[in-house]
């Protein structure tokens, strides 16, 4: 079972006003298409089984998130998923979560 430990890191932001970088999105991603609303109706399930396959327990999971108890036995149980900042911390920090969370997407 891996450790993780979850930090924050500040956010850069683009001055006021700055034109758009030459790399803005065009509503397409790159690489292998993506089913969204797959992805959401799946993502507490997978999120469960990588929170199960890297984490002692519930009150584990509440600990390193910085979550309280309800919110771990959530996620744990398969009933929610984190939002989008915890996930990508998350891989940040643990990148073998990745596999876990958009395997057959």
């Amino acid at each position: 079972m891996a450790s993780v430990a979850l930090r924050s890191v500040p956010a850069k932001r683009a001055s006021p006003g700055a034109p758009a970088s030459p790399g803005v999105s065009t509503g397409q991603f790159p690489g292998v298409p993506v089913d969204l609303d797959r992805l959401r109706r799946v993502l507490p399930d997978r999120w469960s089984a990588f929170l199960r396959a890297h984490f002692r327990d519930r009150i584990h999971v509440a600990f390193i998130f910085g979550v309280d108890e309800r919110t771990a036995r959530n996620w744990w149980d398969g009933v929610g998923s984190p939002r989008a900042e915890v996930v990508l911390l998350t891989i940040s920090q643990c990148p073998d979560a990745l596999p876990y969370l958009m395997e057959a997407a």
